[in-house]
């Protein structure tokens, strides 16, 4: 068609006040996109429904329920926490690495872990319960803190504010820390909390900037490609927290809790759109728990992904 043309049909358009209507048909798709997922398989009677033959296939949901641009927009942390594990499960299989993030990234934890929810419950319940005078005011506190959310996903984001990502190094190592509330430093805090012995080593750690306020950098990690622990067809970006001790400054005490020496923690992180991260937790190869990650500074909008995407070609 003639650029003369295609001026004429614009201006007939906007004449018959087409066009408007046409623009505002558009907004309203992309506000209104929907991730779609599948359901689970119908089971047996007295068969689990959560047991993972009743799950559909990831390569199922890629092919009959792939992610628009619209549907990535549409996402956002507050949304991903209204899903099940179920949707978080399939909307990471839709994922892939992105480029690995630098600088810094803000937290948000998504626990929907079974297990994790009945232990958590068992420890908060025994906490806040203890016949005490310390339990009354930490049962209080909390109660204050949280209100009805969480409350592991509420003490966890009071103490963890996010991840910063460290330019790559010559050999090409990559450095993360933890940003942690300087508020733990509190000597009441921790007595009331029972970690005491944890006053001394945090008066070490590094602080600087994250996101316009000072915060504690702990518990280093490396950063590379690596396959994923929940779909092996592609490659996450790999938080490796087993050798953080090749990193300086290293406080056992504290940093030594997540190494090969402790808990063995390792999280993997896909790209929703530049600048929002879903990540998955492990302990020792078991799975934690879903957090979130969201840079507040304006993203490249440049989409490559840095690990392998599964294609042969690569």
């Amino acid at each position: 068609m003639k650029m003369k043309q295609r001026i004429k049909i614009l201006k007939t358009l906007i004449r018959l006040k087409i066009l408007p209507l046409i623009l505002i048909s558009f907004w309203t798709i992309g506000a209104l996109a929907q991730v779609k997922f599948l359901p689970s398989k119908v089971v047996p009677a007295g068969t689990d429904p959560e047991y993972y033959s009743a799950k559909p296939d990831f390569a199922m949901v890629e092919r009959w329920a792939p992610l628009s641009p619209q549907d990535r927009k549409s996402l956002s942390p507050a949304l991903l926490k209204s899903y099940s594990q179920e949707k978080l499960d399939q909307l990471y299989a839709r994922l892939a690495s992105g480029p690995i993030p630098q600088g810094d990234y803000e937290g948000s934890i998504l626990v929907k872990n079974e297990l994790v929810l009945t232990i958590e419950k068992m420890m908060m319940d025994k906490m806040i319960n203890r016949k005490s005078f310390g339990g009354f005011f930490q049962g209080l506190a909390i109660k204050v803190l949280c209100g009805s959310r969480d409350r592991l996903e509420c003490l966890g984001e009071f103490l963890w504010k996010g991840k910063h990502f460290y330019p790559p190094e010559a050999d090409g190592s990559i450095e993360l820390r933890n940003a942690i509330n300087l508020k733990l430093r509190n000597s009441m805090i921790l007595k009331a909390a029972g970690l005491s012995a944890l006053d001394k080593p945090l008066s070490q750690a590094q602080v600087q900037d994250f996101n316009h306020d000072k915060r504690m950098m702990l518990m280093p990690a490396h950063v590379y490609c690596g396959i994923s622990l929940a779909d092996t067809r592609r490659e996450s970006i790999i938080i490796d927290y087993a050798y953080g001790d090749d990193f300086k400054p290293f406080i056992p005490e504290v940093d030594g809790l997540v190494t090969r020496n402790g808990k063995v923690i390792r999280d993997e992180i896909r790209m929703i759109r530049p600048g929002l991260y879903l990540g998955r937790a492990y302990v020792e190869n078991i799975f934690l728990l879903n957090f979130v990650l969201e840079s507040k500074s304006t993203p490249s909008l440049e989409i490559k992904n840095q690990c392998w995407t599964g294609n042969s070609w690569q």
